[in-house]
């Protein structure tokens, strides 16, 4: 055993977000066409696009992985660390057959996943459709239960004693575990996930933002446009908190 591994404790890194059961197949024009997605895109999903899941299901190579970005990122790093359950990640699922095969295969990546479980839901799922031999790659998801997480799983004895226990959180917009972290001096990670999240979620994003270390994301996702006159209220508001944290720390 290395000096890299002995340092590793489970639950190193805790992570939070929309848990969502990646469902990948090989496309083509017509399917991105039939529901009207475009290559290297990420949506989520509407009316039109609800049907995609059932018709990839019925693919016979379909490769279903544990996915939404914070999952995907936290896999990544549980590689990276390679003993069993160095990262842990909350969120919430339905109670179902998506959520068992999610389950699955977070557990088979080494994840110590702590999923909220809601019976009124179904579990979120995202399509990945990959086209032009594997160069594009368009995103639709359904969040479904993946959006209703709610703070009373973090007063769980045993999942505080993992978010206590974090040497870095990661996260997308969580204020609560922000201001834990904060609290804790641990460095905490922000993914911008898809663009969507800075038209949708502003506010929720400007709250976390004072207390991020680390701020991860695409070209694409970065590319949020404060000068709008629609966006400037929200720019000078959190310059202002953000400069307010950062000299408090």
């Amino acid at each position: 055993m290395d000096h890299h591994t002995r340092i590793v404790k489970p639950g190193t890194v805790v992570g939070f977000c929309n848990p969502l059961l990646d469902m990948t197949v090989v496309g083509n024009a017509n399917i991105l066409k039939k529901y009207d997605l475009k290559n290297n895109d990420a949506i989520l999903a509407g009316e039109k696009q609800m049907g995609i899941y059932e018709e990839i299901e019925k693919d016979p190579n379909v490769q279903y992985t544990a996915g939404g970005s914070g999952q995907n990122s936290l896999r990544f790093v549980q590689w990276i660390l390679k003993k069993p359950n160095s990262a842990a990640f909350f969120g919430a699922v339905g109670e179902d057959r998506y959520s068992k095969i999610l389950e699955r295969e977070a557990i088979s990546d080494g994840l110590d996943v702590k999923y909220q479980y809601h019976s009124d839901k179904s579990t979120g799922t995202c399509a990945v459709i990959i086209t032009n031999g594997g160069k594009d790659r368009s995103l639709c998801a359904n969040l479904s239960a993946s959006r209703y997480y709610t703070d009373d799983q973090l007063e769980i004895p045993e999942n505080q004693k993992i978010i206590q226990n974090a040497k870095l959180s990661h996260l997308r917009t969580v204020e609560k575990i922000a201001r834990i972290a904060h609290k804790r001096n641990c460095l905490l990670l922000f993914n911008m996930s898809a663009a969507y999240i800075f038209e949708t979620y502003m506010y929720s994003v400007m709250a976390v933002l004072p207390y991020v270390n680390i701020m991860i994301g695409s070209t694409e996702k970065s590319m949020f446009d404060f000068r709008k006159p629609k966006h400037l209220p929200l720019r000078i508001s959190g310059i202002r908190q953000i400069w307010r944290q950062s000299h408090a720390r």
